[in-house]
């Protein structure tokens, strides 16, 4: 068991999991969608430029939560990065259970939510391997 000291904490590999999770989960959704034609890495604009309106409260959420990740990593102050992690992927966890991605919806709102996806998966790796100092799982 890996024990991660913070100030005022230590938590320990399993409790990192729900963001391992996450960021896993992101991974594969990614390359199912890459794979079903929904978006398109290869192009330079993978997304939509058409202008798409998230404002669902579980998209809302997690981009305030992105944008609180942004403000920390540009923040010189001390961080509980592990706690940032963990709030990002709960966060993201209620994002996925409430957004549909796949079925009966149009086209531009699950590319905009799979933005927001390959986004939670890029601050999770790089909370993770820069912040954290674990290596980013791909696949459980």
């Amino acid at each position: 068991m890996t024990s991660y000291e913070l100030p005022g904490s230590c938590y320990t590999s399993e409790n990192l999991f729900p963001v391992q999770y996450a960021h896993a989960r992101c991974c594969s959704l990614l390359s199912l969608a890459q794979e079903s034609g929904l978006i398109n890495w290869n192009k330079p604009n993978p997304v939509p430029s058409r202008p798409f309106f998230l404002t669902h409260p579980p998209e809302t959420d997690l981009i305030a939560q992105l944008f609180l990740i942004v403000d920390a990593l540009e923040c010189a102050k001390e961080v509980d990065w592990v706690k940032l992690a963990l709030n990002l992927s709960n966060t993201w966890e209620e994002f996925y259970r409430k957004s549909r991605i796949w079925g009966k919806i149009e086209l531009e709102l699950a590319q905009g939510r799979l933005a927001l996806m390959a986004l939670t998966e890029y601050f999770l790796r790089t909370l993770l391997q820069e912040r954290i100092g674990v290596a980013p799982l791909g696949e459980l």
